[in-house]
Parts: structure tokens; C-alpha cells; sequence
């Protein structure tokens, strides 16, 4: 008799991410869609977007928001845990830019990703839908998220 056991599918990238910084949960498997929302707070195009953003991605029940922050001085990191624990914690998967080089840390978001903020990734069944770089048209961002993630 052959081996009962099961393929094991390779680790998407999303997987690979929430993973490394510990926050695997049930709602991001399944099928979901997953938004990777990056921002920093050196980057004025992202606070001017993310406190407009927030109310779309409420809106949205089909997505999993995930917001990282990847500021990185003490001033910033000081001004972005605030962001993080009275604004984006209570309602999103949040987290930080772990110590290290850019570069590899992008590469666990989008390989092609060049880094240019505020940029968003869509991940459905861990495919890769669409991602948006600048700033977003909130619109007709809704419209395409609505859209791809029935």
C-alpha cells in the first residue's frame, strides 16, 4: 500500500510573514483575503491615507487587514506604538518591522515590491490578487476589494 500522507503544500507568502512575527490566526486561512497595508511614519503620503483608510477596511468584511509599521527611529517608534495601541490594535492585525535589512523583509511581502509607501498587497487562498503602491484612489479601492474578495 502507498503513503496515505497527504502533499504538504508549500508556505505561502503570507503564511511565511504572519508566521515570523507569531500571528497566525484562524481567520487569515481558509480563503480569506488578506490586505497587507504597509506604512511607516516618516512617510507624510501614508498618515495623511491611513486614518482614511481604516473606515474603508471596516467596511469590508471579507478582509483580513494586516497594518505594518516599519519605522524604525525612537521618535517614530514612540509616535507609531501610540497609532498602533489606540487606533489600529483594537481592530487590526498589526505589527512592527523586526531589526534587520529592508530588503529581506520585503521579500516575505512581495518579492517584486520596490519598497514605496504606502503600499497594500491582496492575498486570497495566498495567491496573490493585486497590490496597490502610493497613494490610494479609497474608492475605487473599496470597489476592487469588495469586488475581488466575495
Amino acid at each position: 500500500m502507498g503513503d496515505s500522507t497527504p502533499e504538504k503544500k508549500p508556505e505561502s507568502a503570507v503564511t511565511r510573514l504572519l508566521s515570523s512575527e507569531g500571528l497566525v490566526e484562524k481567520k487569515t486561512a481558509g480563503g480569506a483575503c488578506v490586505l497587507f497595508h504597509v506604512w511607516a511614519t516618516w512617510c507624510l503620503p501614508c498618515l495623511q491615507e491611513l486614518p482614511k483608510l481604516l473606515p474603508v477596511l471596516e467596511r469590508i468584511p471579507n478582509v483580513t487587514p494586516v497594518v505594518i509599521d516599519i519605522s524604525s527611529t525612537s521618535t517614530q517608534e514612540k509616535f507609531s506604538r501610540k497609532w498602533v495601541e489606540t487606533i489600529l490594535k483594537p481592530k487590526f492585525i498589526t505589527f512592527r518591522k523586526p531589526e534587520g535589512p529592508q530588503k529581506e523583509y520585503r521579500a516575505l511581502i512581495d518579492e517584486k515590491w520596490d519598497g514605496s509607501l504606502p503600499y497594500s498587497l491582496l492575498l486570497k487562498d495566498g495567491k496573490k490578487q493585486k497590490e496597490w503602491s502610493g497613494v490610494l484612489d479609497l474608492s475605487t479601492f473599496e470597489k476592487e476589494l469588495a469586488t475581488l474578495c466575495k
